[in-house]
């Protein structure tokens, strides 16, 4: 346990009460009866995740029936976003925040279902939640864009100018060097080391937020920035050392590079998607704003599969390394926390979940729990290791990842729990006794009860296979005995944490 001199609150180094301490001979003996197949790093919800994703189609059929005639489709969400005017902002006395989303992610307005409009950022932006005082804004940028690419897109919709992702990185990469424009809306105009920003973001925007304050520093865009012009980077559930999760994805263990004959089941994910959010068929994979067009890969090019794997191919997107798909990776992200360091007049704070648990698996037990964490390497990722932190995760983000960059840099991150936040920040002390302890990758956005609910328990013959896995999980020690079915952290346990977060940023000087 450290304490923090600027708010008075200590660092964790143990996060996750649930789990017990490290322990080499624990881990040498769990990784000689396993054996080096295991794919120790993924937990269950990703399993189940992928067991849904492979059956879109046939369950869903086309929502657009459902959508159609009868009864008035209850909205998805009783969401109501608080946005701030230019002249609030202007006149604010405390830095405003700004939110970065991740992956599969969208900005404000830009997800209009059949069935309503959805908030990603639900309770953090939602009128009932206390800000403390500060000013929220929710940034845009592309859903499966590399890190550079989506920092330089964050910078134009702060500033309001053109998006230049760079003469040198554009050549490099074979894509247009400039994007969007946002001259005639800015999300902040007055943006300067005078006028700091908070930043956070959830997943992939961790580390989009820290490659944004790496160009400041190096003056990317030629406008006289620095490091300075951040006043605070938080990480929520951030992939900072990579995510295991996206070699299941079709990510190559040895170079980290996607591939083009992995799109199907990317864009099988999307279609599964699009109907938790109730799209038509027709509909899903232009659910999202892909926001590509400097690849030359257009919003309608999704809605035809060859056409679009023709794009992907002519523009070498997925082909290479600047793309989300690879910036997600354990060899990206080493390579990136070598050269992204934390800088001394920001605060930096990261919050960490799991949806798992620790444990050694008996012999007897070994084919099924196999079955649902396999993965054969012939070289390791770098950085991964059989320890504790790397085998908790909250269904998508190892622990170990979680907490702070790796690397040969020094770091001053301040790591925390997000269930203890969310708990300590209860009124009702018989109520913080009895909060969910388990939260995973998406209970502090709009799926935190939006795609599980809408997917798992609408769906007889997914829920039942979600259950049986679940079960299964359970027996095999991969899932805490209390976490009975997903997505069960309520509005008010998320609401009460992004409370707690913008009265720490709040105290910040």
């Amino acid at each position: 346990m450290t304490q923090n001199s600027n708010l008075g609150f200590t660092q964790d180094s143990n996060p996750d009460p649930n789990r017990a301490p490290s322990s080499n001979q624990s881990s040498e003996s769990y990784r000689k009866r396993s054996g080096a197949h295991l794919w120790a790093a993924v937990s269950y919800s990703l399993s189940s995740f992928s067991e849904i994703r492979h059956k879109a189609d046939p369950l869903f059929g086309d929502s657009s029936s459902q959508s159609r005639g009868g009864a008035e489709p209850q909205p998805l969400t009783d969401i109501v976003p608080v946005r701030p005017t230019l002249e609030q902002l202007r006149d604010c006395t405390q830095p405003p925040v700004v939110l970065v989303h991740g992956l599969f992610g969208f900005g404000p307005d830009e997800m209009l279902t059949p069935k309503g409009r959805v908030h990603y950022w639900e309770t953090a932006i939602d009128r009932d939640t206390n800000f403390h005082g500060l000013l929220v804004l929710e940034a845009s940028v592309g859903p499966i864009s590399s890190y550079h690419d989506r920092a330089c897109e964050l910078f134009a919709q702060i500033v309001g100018c053109r998006v230049d992702y760079g003469e040198q990185h554009s050549l490099t990469h074979r894509h247009d060097r400039y994007g969007r424009d946002f001259s005639d809306k800015p999300l902040y105009p007055w943006w300067s080391e005078d006028r700091p920003l908070h930043f956070v973001g959830h997943s992939a925007g961790g580390n989009t937020i820290r490659q944004l304050q790496h160009l400041l520093q190096l003056d990317f865009w030629d406008r006289g920035t620095n490091a300075s012009w951040v006043k605070s980077v938080t990480c929520i559930m951030a992939p900072m050392n990579g995510s295991t999760a996206s070699y299941l994805a079709g990510c190559n263990v040895e170079t980290g590079l996607f591939g083009l004959s992995n799109i199907v089941p990317l864009i099988s994910m999307v279609d599964t998607l699009g109907a938790a959010f109730g799209f038509p068929v027709n509909e899903r994979r232009r659910m999202l704003l892909w926001k590509l067009e400097h690849f030359n890969i257009s919003q309608d090019d999704f809605s035809d599969f060859n056409r679009l794997r023709q794009r992907m191919s002519e523009s070498g997107f997925l082909l290479g390394e600047d793309n989300l798909a690879y910036d997600l990776t354990l060899q990206s992200c080493e390579k990136f926390n070598a050269l992204v360091p934390d800088f001394p007049n920001t605060y930096y704070l990261s919050y960490t979940a799991s949806c798992s648990t620790y444990t050694q698996v008996k012999t007897f037990m070994a084919g099924p729990y196999l079955y649902m964490r396999n993965r054969k390497f012939s070289a390791m990722p770098p950085g991964w290791s059989w320890s504790r932190d790397w085998q908790i995760s909250d269904g998508l983000v190892p622990l170990a990842s979680q907490m702070s960059p790796s690397g040969p840099l020094p770091r001053t991150m301040v790591c925390l729990s997000v269930p203890e936040e969310s708990a300590a920040n209860a009124a009702d002390k018989s109520v913080a006794q009895s909060v969910t302890k388990h939260w995973d990758h998406c209970d502090v956005i709009c799926a935190r009860g939006l795609l599980w609910e809408g997917i798992v328990d609408r769906i007889p013959v997914i829920s039942n296979g979600a259950q049986a896995l679940m079960g299964l999980g359970k027996r095999l020690g991969r899932l805490p005995k209390e976490r009975s079915s997903l997505a069960r952290v309520s509005k008010a346990e998320q609401r009460r944490f992004y409370e707690a977060l913008y009265a720490r940023l709040s105290q910040l000087e």
